[in-house]
């Protein structure tokens, strides 16, 4: 149960930040969430647009790059914890078995 809610609570924020809050405040408007958005928006060229609006009115050393580099990071953290999260819940269940 808990690695439901791990998962669900990573699956809720990356929705949040990545479905919504990201295309908004870059200027595409989504008014309706639909997969195909979402590949729309993260192409190659729809990620650099994401980048250069992120990275407009910043001070100078925010540049697109950098707003790449974070965004990665993020994704990276999240999937991490998935990852890890699904390991040790692994290794606890292997503990807890009868014939061990």
């Amino acid at each position: 149960m808990p690695s439901v809610l791990v998962a669900g609570a990573c699956g809720v924020n990356f929705l949040g930040y990545f479905c919504k809050a990201v295309p908004y405040y870059t200027g595409f408007r989504i008014p309706r969430f639909n997969p195909k958005h979402l590949f729309e928006v993260y192409s190659w060229e729809g990620f650099l647009q994401v980048t250069e609006n992120l990275a407009l009115n910043k001070p100078p050393g925010v540049t697109p790059a950098c707003v790449g580099a974070v965004i990665g990071a993020y994704v990276a953290v999240l999937l991490a914890v998935l990852v890890l999260w699904a390991l040790s819940g692994r290794g606890y269940r292997a503990r807890e078995s009868p014939g061990a």
